[in-house]
């Protein structure tokens, strides 16, 4: 189970034994080293963000990535979705910062991790999220040779 705390342009989230909640682990399906590992990806996207640095943004995607946006252009490759980022990070994006919270965690093998998480954009200046920049966001992980990283990645305004 995963405990949630949303602090401005941090993601903070705390790690939960899954025995205290009453619950087992699945074989097969992860382990805590694993969640925790995932939960530091999304740590490491965040900081990217809110450093306005495309490409260490990207570099939390495996190269065959896809991400969708919230207008839903499809960015296909951690090279588009860094090159994009950048860009957006130099002019449009600028001076903004991202707050997620971490609303379920799912490993559901070894090696592939779904995350559900909700927040938004705040530009630079805001001090709260408009209700306007809200988002729930659908994330896929996947455990590559070099560590977890992002595959696949909807983000979805919430009207």
């Amino acid at each position: 189970m995963i405990g949630k705390a949303l602090l401005p342009g941090l993601l903070a989230v705390a790690l939960l034994g899954t025995a205290a909640c009453g619950a087992a682990e699945s074989p097969g399906a992860g382990t805590r080293t694993d969640e925790a590992a995932v939960l530091d990806l999304m740590n490491r996207y965040v900081a990217a963000w809110n450093a306005g640095d495309g490409q260490a943004f990207g570099a939390a995607y495996a190269p065959e990535a896809t991400h969708v946006t919230f207008d839903g252009a499809l960015l296909r490759g951690r090279t588009e979705i860094a090159g994009v980022h950048s860009q957006l990070f130099g002019t449009f994006l600028r001076g903004s910062r991202i707050e997620l919270q971490v609303e379920d965690l799912r490993l559901v093998t070894d090696d592939v991790a779904v995350l559900h998480t909700s927040g938004g954009i705040l530009e630079a200046g805001d001090t709260a999220l408009s209700a306007d920049r809200r988002s729930m966001n659908t994330m896929i992980a996947a455990k590559h040779a070099d560590g977890w990283a992002l595959t696949t990645v909807q983000v979805t305004r919430i009207a």
